[in-house]
């Protein structure tokens, strides 16, 4: 049995006009309540809007300090089912022009507390099952060459930092790894000729301030465990898989003269080869090293300690073996290179954890940064000496085999003489 109810409406909890309207309202003997249609559906209350542009409008206006709610869901822990906060279906047309949002969002935040750019603050403990603060299925059509976003953010900053993505994971118990930010991606189309990212940066950027397209800082103070070394890793790599296409663990290009595809301040630790590309087809003005002995003569190798200098991680207790730039530069000055300092950040300003004194959930903030600006120095193309010494050696086995002859001739006039004067000798003693 159901009651209908004709209500001439000019204000109400649904309000679906400015001027006077009708609305329907049926109550089922099941208590399921439904607005605008009659057959009602599994839900407890159902809407059906086919004329405006809300099918549910709520305008929350209470003044008060405490929090506000336009919509609150609470769903209990009955059942083994599903359960959803907000469950959105959208079907959009083919012909369709404009966009489908599924949730959207406007925060309009004057106030000095935090604001949630997203809209969504998620908290989700207790049980053993996986928690998802945000979770994204993005299906694409095939035929499309538009692009898909599991999660796109926009960001006109005025001042402050600015984080399209931040992430605080507060770690504690016996939980297993974590990710700040975990990509996964499978590429079941065999044929196809587009790349994969797993992370992406651009950077338009120009301005005078560093710009870093990815940017990591670890402050580990971890100790090694039964089972585990406690190594702790800036960044690590591991490529595999099956077939005969190149792989390449890090690929580093600067379209710059006087840049560096990488710089590392500390040693340098390689397994396999190092190699630089010397076909002759990418090279000009091939001449032949004159005057290498000269030059080697000229220079004056040194043994060594590096000073200990904070940030530049050198063993200061290691004898090393070299030569000074100041010195090489006067006899092979285009091997030695002006190096500006780098603006590094100051290490004692870490990320603040989620302390106990903050509020369940509320997310961490960054320190001020301050950074130290390293002096400038002169560094060594050291790789590019070993030609000089090879043709060096060349000069100087030129120079032995030369030296070698003329003590060979010289040795044969000896022994000729020698053989004149036994002879001359022999036929005095027969006198």
């Amino acid at each position: 049995m159901q009651f209908k109810i004709q209500t001439f409406l000019i204000t109400a909890f649904l309000f679906f006009g400015i001027n006077q309207c009708f609305a329907q309202v049926i109550v089922s003997e099941n208590k399921k309540v439904g607005v605008g249609q009659e057959n009602l559906n599994a839900a407890k209350m159902s809407i059906y809007n086919n004329e405006w542009d809300y099918g549910l409008r709520v305008d929350n206006l209470t003044d008060t300090n405490n929090s506000k709610f336009s919509i609150l869901n609470t769903t209990n822990d009955i059942g083994t089912g599903a359960k959803y906060g907000i469950h959105n279906t959208i079907s959009q047309n083919a012909s369709a022009n404009k966009e489908s949002v599924g949730i959207l969002n406007y925060v309009n935040a004057y106030g000095s507390t935090a604001a949630r750019g997203i809209g969504v603050n998620n908290i989700v403990r207790y049980g053993d099952g996986r928690k998802y603060g945000i979770f994204n299925t993005v299906h694409q059509s095939s035929t499309t060459n538009l692009q898909s976003y599991g999660l796109y953010n926009s960001m006109i900053p005025s001042g402050g930092d600015s984080y399209g993505v931040y992430t605080n994971i507060n770690r504690q118990g016996s939980s297993k790894r974590a990710y700040g930010v975990y990509s996964f991606i499978r590429d079941l189309k065999t044929s196809t000729n587009q790349r994969n990212y797993g992370t992406y940066s651009r950077i338009d950027h120009e301005g005078f301030i560093d710009n870093y397209g990815g940017y990591i800082y670890m402050n580990s103070k971890g100790l090694a465990a039964s089972g585990h070394n406690g190594k702790t890793y800036g960044l690590y790599v591991l490529v595999a898989g099956a077939g005969d296409t190149e792989r390449i663990g890090v690929y580093s290009s600067v379209n710059s003269a006087d840049g560096y595809a990488g710089k590392f301040v500390g040693d340098v630790h390689i397994s396999g080869t190092l190699t630089n590309p010397s076909d002759e087809k990418l090279k000009a003005n091939i001449k032949p090293i004159g005057g290498a002995m000269e030059i080697v003569n000229a220079l004056q190798p040194k043994s060594y300690n590096y000073k200990k200098i904070e940030g530049q991680g050198n063993d200061s207790n290691t004898l090393r073996f070299g030569f000074l730039a100041g010195e090489l530069k006067e006899v092979l000055p285009n091997l030695v290179h002006d190096i500006e300092g780098a603006e590094t950040p100051i290490v004692s300003n870490e990320i603040n954890a989620i302390t106990s004194n903050k509020k369940e959930g509320e997310i961490g903030n960054l320190q001020e940064e301050k950074y130290k600006k390293e002096e400038d120095y002169q560094a060594i193309n050291y790789i590019d000496i070993i030609p000089v010494l090879a043709q060096a050696i060349k000069e100087q086995q030129v120079e032995i085999e030369n030296l070698k002859a003329q003590q060979d001739s010289e040795l044969e006039s000896l022994k000729n003489a020698i053989q004149i004067l036994q002879k001359e000798v022999a036929v005095l003693k027969k006198q």
